[in-house]
């Protein structure tokens, strides 16, 4: 009988710890799943509709309607905005707050205003161009692999309900260049966009 249950217990240790390796920053994770062989997830809580929880690796790919809607505030610059949440979105939205500074993820713009350089070449283009997509929209917020930057912003794509992907069409239109040296989701396929705005000259890549 002794060893039967030795063998049993040694089987109930081994769930176990397949359980607990399944669990990242206090969130579940699919212990089949990418994300929890690499631990690439760090934040984002499952109910907030993550590309990398999703295995998305295509813009249009994503699902538009698990994403949290909001209402642009304003354009802070090229690559930032404010939102606000409201009703059953903010309710549905563990962890976020009513307004929220965003960070899109995947290009980077010059600054419209910065303590020491300025207004940099380039950053009022890319402001209006952002602003343009994004006025008269209905906007709905999708994460990927960390909720916030260091400077507590979230970090997300804006997606209008038509499913167009406003990071990526920044890029596409030669508004701005793809940020490809930190990991996400859509990666390949932002710096697919590069190139053929460069290619085409468009926007910043014009000869």
């Amino acid at each position: 009988m002794i060893k039967p249950l030795r063998h049993n217990l040694v089987i109930l240790f081994l769930v176990g710890l397949a359980f607990f390796a399944g669990l990242k920053g206090g969130h579940w994770l699919p212990s089949g799943s990418a994300v929890a062989q690499t631990g690439a997830v760090k934040d984002v809580p499952r109910e907030l509709y993550s590309l990398t929880l999703a295995g998305i690796t295509r813009s249009t790919s994503a699902d538009v309607r698990r994403m949290t809607p909001v209402d642009l505030v304003y354009v802070v610059d090229g690559d930032t905005v404010k939102v606000r949440l409201s009703g059953e979105s903010l309710a549905d939205s563990p962890g976020l707050a009513e307004r929220e500074n965003v960070r899109l993820i995947g290009f980077d713009t010059p600054e419209t205003r910065h303590p020491t350089k300025g207004a940099e070449s380039g950053g009022q283009e890319a402001k209006k161009g952002l602003r343009a997509m994004l006025v008269g929209q209905q906007l709905q917020l999708a994460f990927d692999r960390e909720l916030r930057d260091r400077y507590g912003r979230l970090l997300a794509y804006i997606y209008t309900a038509e499913g167009v992907c406003i990071n990526l069409r920044m890029v596409e239109t030669g508004l701005a260049p793809a940020l490809l040296r930190y990991p996400f989701n859509l990666k390949e396929e932002f710096a697919n966009a590069e190139k053929a705005a460069s290619a085409a000259g468009l926007g910043i890549w014009a000869r």
